[in-house]
Protein backbone atom coordinates (compact mmCIF):
# COMPACT_ATOMS: atom_id res chain seq x y z
CA UNK A 1 0.00 0.00 0.00
CA UNK A 2 1.95 3.25 -1.54
CA UNK A 3 1.18 6.48 -2.72
CA UNK A 4 3.29 7.70 -5.39
CA UNK A 5 3.28 11.45 -5.73
CA UNK A 6 5.13 12.56 -9.08
CA UNK A 7 6.51 16.05 -10.00
CA UNK A 8 7.60 16.53 -6.19
CA UNK A 9 9.50 19.33 -7.20
CA UNK A 10 6.47 20.88 -7.26
CA UNK A 11 4.94 20.73 -4.06
CA UNK A 12 6.24 22.82 -1.15
CA UNK A 13 7.57 21.60 2.26
CA UNK A 14 4.66 22.41 4.59
CA UNK A 15 2.18 20.52 2.12
CA UNK A 16 4.21 17.29 2.05
CA UNK A 17 4.64 17.58 6.30
CA UNK A 18 1.12 17.50 5.70
CA UNK A 19 0.69 14.36 4.04
CA UNK A 20 3.18 12.59 5.91
CA UNK A 21 1.32 13.52 9.32
CA UNK A 22 -1.67 12.45 7.82
CA UNK A 23 0.00 8.99 6.51
CA UNK A 24 0.81 8.67 10.29
CA UNK A 25 -2.47 8.92 11.81
CA UNK A 26 -3.59 6.36 9.19
CA UNK A 27 -1.01 4.06 9.95
CA UNK A 28 -1.13 4.33 14.15
CA UNK A 29 -5.06 4.07 13.46
CA UNK A 30 -4.42 0.43 11.47
CA UNK A 31 -2.24 -0.61 14.03
CA UNK A 32 -4.35 0.13 17.23
CA UNK A 33 -7.40 -1.20 15.33
CA UNK A 34 -8.04 -3.58 18.39
CA UNK A 35 -8.76 -1.19 20.52
CA UNK A 36 -11.07 0.66 18.00
CA UNK A 37 -14.88 1.10 19.25
CA UNK A 38 -16.58 0.22 15.77
CA UNK A 39 -14.88 -3.44 15.99
CA UNK A 40 -16.70 -4.68 18.90
CA UNK A 41 -17.28 -8.44 18.32
CA UNK A 42 -14.69 -8.30 15.10
CA UNK A 43 -11.75 -9.81 14.89
CA UNK A 44 -9.37 -6.66 14.00
CA UNK A 45 -7.28 -6.57 10.59
CA UNK A 46 -3.83 -5.58 10.40
CA UNK A 47 -3.49 -3.54 7.19
CA UNK A 48 -0.01 -2.95 6.17
CA UNK A 49 1.31 0.36 6.91
CA UNK A 50 0.47 2.88 4.16
CA UNK A 51 3.60 3.80 2.53
CA UNK A 52 4.91 6.99 0.35
CA UNK A 53 6.81 7.28 -2.86
CA UNK A 54 8.27 10.50 -3.70
CA UNK A 55 9.42 10.92 -7.56
CA UNK A 56 10.76 13.87 -9.03
CA UNK A 57 14.00 16.26 -10.05
CA UNK A 58 14.49 19.17 -7.90
CA UNK A 59 16.29 20.98 -10.75
CA UNK A 60 12.93 21.23 -12.55
CA UNK A 61 9.61 23.09 -11.65
CA UNK A 62 9.65 24.96 -7.84
CA UNK A 63 6.58 24.96 -6.16
CA UNK A 64 4.47 28.03 -6.76
CA UNK A 65 4.65 28.86 -2.81
CA UNK A 66 7.00 27.74 0.05
CA UNK A 67 9.79 25.85 0.26
CA UNK A 68 11.62 22.73 -1.64
CA UNK A 69 9.93 19.59 -0.01
CA UNK A 70 13.26 18.85 0.83
CA UNK A 71 12.85 21.48 3.78
CA UNK A 72 9.97 20.03 5.09
CA UNK A 73 10.46 18.86 9.61
CA UNK A 74 9.88 14.90 7.67
CA UNK A 75 12.50 14.68 4.97
CA UNK A 76 15.12 13.07 7.41
CA UNK A 77 12.85 10.13 6.94
CA UNK A 78 13.68 9.73 3.73
CA UNK A 79 17.62 9.58 3.60
CA UNK A 80 18.42 5.99 4.01
CA UNK A 81 15.80 5.20 1.15
CA UNK A 82 16.70 7.69 -1.94
CA UNK A 83 17.88 6.36 -5.28
CA UNK A 84 19.52 8.79 -7.61
CA UNK A 85 18.69 8.39 -11.37
CA UNK A 86 21.54 9.05 -13.75
CA UNK A 87 21.01 7.63 -16.80
CA UNK A 88 19.68 9.56 -19.26
CA UNK A 89 16.78 8.03 -20.91
CA UNK A 90 15.16 10.70 -23.79
CA UNK A 91 17.93 12.00 -24.95
CA UNK A 92 21.20 10.80 -26.97
CA UNK A 93 22.93 13.54 -28.26
CA UNK A 94 25.69 14.15 -25.52
CA UNK A 95 26.56 17.66 -26.00
CA UNK A 96 22.74 18.86 -25.40
CA UNK A 97 22.34 16.44 -22.32
CA UNK A 98 25.41 18.51 -21.10
CA UNK A 99 23.75 21.80 -21.42
CA UNK A 100 20.93 21.12 -20.39
CA UNK A 101 22.99 19.92 -16.73
CA UNK A 102 24.52 23.56 -16.55
CA UNK A 103 21.13 24.95 -17.26
CA UNK A 104 19.83 23.14 -14.24
CA UNK A 105 22.48 24.62 -12.17
CA UNK A 106 21.74 28.03 -13.27
CA UNK A 107 24.38 29.46 -15.29
CA UNK A 108 22.16 31.12 -18.22
CA UNK A 109 24.80 33.23 -19.53
CA UNK A 110 26.77 29.92 -20.13
CA UNK A 111 23.67 28.39 -21.70
CA UNK A 112 22.98 31.05 -23.89
CA UNK A 113 26.95 31.00 -24.99
CA UNK A 114 27.13 27.89 -25.82
CA UNK A 115 23.72 27.62 -27.51
CA UNK A 116 25.00 30.60 -30.63
CA UNK A 117 27.71 28.42 -30.80
CA UNK A 118 25.21 25.73 -32.07
CA UNK A 119 23.57 28.17 -34.27
CA UNK A 120 20.55 29.17 -32.09
CA UNK A 121 19.62 33.08 -32.69
CA UNK A 122 18.52 35.27 -29.66
CA UNK A 123 16.51 38.45 -30.74
CA UNK A 124 15.67 41.46 -28.65
CA UNK A 125 12.45 41.55 -30.99
CA UNK A 126 9.59 40.34 -31.53
CA UNK A 127 9.58 39.08 -34.85
CA UNK A 128 5.98 39.06 -36.41
CA UNK A 129 6.55 37.08 -39.25
CA UNK A 130 8.44 34.50 -37.38
CA UNK A 131 5.90 31.11 -37.17
CA UNK A 132 7.77 28.94 -33.91
CA UNK A 133 8.01 29.19 -30.80
CA UNK A 134 8.73 32.07 -29.19
CA UNK A 135 9.97 32.26 -25.61
CA UNK A 136 9.33 34.34 -22.81
CA UNK A 137 11.07 35.27 -19.75
CA UNK A 138 8.07 36.61 -17.94
CA UNK A 139 4.12 35.16 -18.09
CA UNK A 140 2.70 38.74 -18.54
CA UNK A 141 5.17 38.90 -21.99
CA UNK A 142 3.68 35.67 -22.91
CA UNK A 143 0.09 36.59 -22.40
CA UNK A 144 0.19 39.81 -23.96
CA UNK A 145 1.71 38.45 -26.96
CA UNK A 146 -0.58 35.80 -27.09
CA UNK A 147 -3.59 38.41 -27.01
CA UNK A 148 -2.17 40.11 -30.12
CA UNK A 149 -1.25 36.69 -31.92
CA UNK A 150 -5.36 36.19 -31.04
CA UNK A 151 -6.46 39.21 -32.62
CA UNK A 152 -4.54 38.14 -35.79
CA UNK A 153 -6.71 35.24 -36.34
CA UNK A 154 -8.77 35.66 -39.34
CA UNK A 155 -12.25 34.22 -38.96
CA UNK A 156 -15.49 34.86 -36.78
CA UNK A 157 -15.63 35.10 -33.24
CA UNK A 158 -17.99 32.40 -31.94
CA UNK A 159 -19.22 32.88 -28.52
CA UNK A 160 -21.64 30.44 -26.55
CA UNK A 161 -23.35 30.89 -23.45
CA UNK A 162 -23.52 28.52 -20.86
CA UNK A 163 -26.81 27.56 -18.66
CA UNK A 164 -26.69 26.43 -15.03
CA UNK A 165 -29.75 24.09 -13.57
CA UNK A 166 -29.93 22.88 -10.59
CA UNK A 167 -29.11 24.53 -7.00
CA UNK A 168 -25.46 25.52 -6.19
CA UNK A 169 -24.61 24.43 -3.20
CA UNK A 170 -22.58 25.86 -0.79
CA UNK A 171 -18.46 24.95 -0.32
Amino acid sequence: NKIAIDEISMMNSKDLDIIINAIDIVNNNNNNNEDDEYNEGETSINLEPLGLILIGDFFQLTPIEGSLAFKAENWYRFKDNITFLTKVWRQDQESFVELLDVARIGKGSLVASKLMDLGVKFHSQIDDKFIGTTIFAKNEQADNYNKIKLLDIKSPTIRSSKEIKGQKLSE
